[in-house]
C-alpha cells in the first residue's frame, strides 16, 4: 500500500486533494498532515480506516522528519516561508508535489535541484491549475509551431468559486501587481483584450495580470512574449475589482473582509475555463490557435492536477526540481482526471 501524506489537509484545497487521493489512488493510505491534532484526527476519521493523522508543523524540521517516516509520497497544499518539506523529502528520497504559486518560494526550491538530481528524487512545483495545467497547455500548443510570436494564457474565474480566504487574498494580490508588457511596466488589471473561452464564454473581455509562471515558461520554453490575463464570469465583479486596483483600495482589503466580499453557494455552479492562445508560424504561415479547458471547479481541478502528477510519479522514475510541463503531457493529465467534469476544445 502506498502511503501518501497531504500537508495542509485541513484547508479547503487540502481536503479536496485528500478526496482526489482516495478517488484516483484507491490502493493508497492517506495521511492527514496538520499542526492541530484534534482537527487533523477529526478529518482523518471521516475517511475511515484508510486514513490517519500525522502531526506536521511546516516551521519545525523535526516534526517534518517524524511525519515522513514510512511515507512514499508528499503533496504540499500549504504555504511555506522556506522549503523545509522539500529539503527533508529530498534527503529521504521521497517524491513531492507542491501547489504553491509564488516565484520567490519556487526559486528556493529550484536551488535544491542539484541535490534532488544527486538523490534521484523529483520535487514538482507550481503543480495546480493556474499555474500548472496552464504551463502544460502552453507546451502542448507550441509543439506544432516553428516560430512563436505571442502566447496568451487566460483564466475565466467564477464569483461562486469555493476558495479559501488565503487563496482569495493571494489572487487579489496577484491582480494588483505591476505587469511588464512590451518592455514597459503597466498597472496590473488595467490593460484589456478579448479571449475565447469557447463553450463557456466567447469574446470575453479579460485583463492583463502579473503571473509568476511567466518567467519559468520564458526560460524553460524559450517564449519571450507570453502574457497572462483573467476576468470573472460576472462583468460587474471584474469592473469592481478594476476600480479597487486603480484606486489602490484593493490593498486595504483584509482577511476579515473577505467573507462579505466573496461568498460560495454550494448548490450553484462554479465553472471555470482556461484558454491558451498561440500566435506564430506553422510551415511558414501565420496561424492563431487556441486550446480551452473548462472544469466544474477551480480548486477541484487544482486538486486533480496535483494528484494526477503524483500518480504519474508513483510509476515513473524522475529526478530534480520540475515544473508540470517538464513532466507530463496534456493527454497524460486528462487520462488520470477522466472522472472529473473536464472538457477540452482546440481550434
Amino acid at each position: 500500500m502506498t502511503n501518501i501524506l497531504v500537508v495542509g489537509a485541513a484547508g479547503i484545497l487540502g481536503q479536496m486533494i485528500c478526496n482526489e487521493v482516495i478517488q484516483m489512488v484507491p490502493t493508497s493510505r492517506l495521511l492527514i498532515g496538520d499542526y492541530k491534532k484534534s482537527r487533523g484526527e477529526k478529518i482523518a476519521s471521516t475517511y475511515g480506516e484508510v486514513a490517519e493523522f500525522h502531526y506536521v508543523d511546516v516551521h519545525d524540521e523535526l516534526s517534518i522528519e517524524k511525519a515522513l517516516l514510512h511515507i512514499d509520497f508528499v503533496i504540499v497544499a500549504v504555504q511555506q516561508e522556506e522549503p523545509l518539506i522539500q529539503k527533508m523529502c529530498i534527503k529521504q528520497q521521497i517524491p513531492s508535489v507542491d501547489v504553491t504559486v509564488f516565484h520567490d518560494f519556487v526559486q528556493q526550491v529550484k536551488e535544491l535541484h542539484p541535490t534532488a538530481i544527486e538523490e534521484e528524487v523529483p520535487a514538482v512545483v507550481m503543480a495546480g491549475f493556474f499555474p500548472g495545467l496552464s504551463g502544460v497547455m502552453v507546451n502542448h500548443m507550441i509543439q506544432q509551431y516553428s516560430e512563436i510570436s505571442e502566447v496568451h494564457v487566460a483564466l475565466l474565474q467564477n464569483t461562486n468559486a469555493k476558495a479559501g480566504i488565503t487563496g482569495i487574498i493571494d489572487m487579489l494580490s496577484i491582480i494588483s501587481k505591476v505587469v511588464e508588457c512590451n518592455h514597459r511596466k503597466v498597472q496590473g488589471f488595467s490593460k484589456k483584450r478579448k479571449m475565447d473561452f469557447q463553450n463557456l464564454s466567447s469574446n470575453q473581455e479579460v485583463r492583463l495580470i502579473h503571473h509568476d509562471e511567466r518567467k519559468w515558461l520564458q526560460t524553460g520554453l524559450g517564449i519571450d512574449n507570453v502574457y497572462y490575463w483573467t476576468a470573472w464570469n460576472k462583468k460587474a465583479f471584474t469592473i469592481l475589482l478594476a476600480i479597487l486596483v486603480k484606486t489602490g483600495l484593493i490593498k486595504k482589503i483584509k482577511k476579515q473582509h473577505v467573507g462579505s466580499f466573496v461568498r460560495h453557494h454550494r448548490f450553484l455552479p462554479e465553472h471555470v475555463a482556461l484558454t491558451v492562445e498561440v500566435i506564430g508560424k506553422i510551415r511558414g504561415k501565420v496561424h492563431t490557435k487556441t486550446c480551452t479547458v473548462t472544469a466544474d471547479s477551480d480548486y477541484g481541478i487544482t486538486a486533480s492536477v496535483a494528484v494526477a502528477i503524483a500518480k504519474q510519479l508513483l510509476t515513473k522514475k524522475e529526478s530534480g526540481v520540475l515544473f508540470p510541463y517538464e513532466l507530463v503531457t496534456l493527454d497524460d493529465l486528462l487520462l488520470h482526471m477522466k472522472h472529473r467534469e473536464i472538457k477540452v476544445e482546440v481550434k
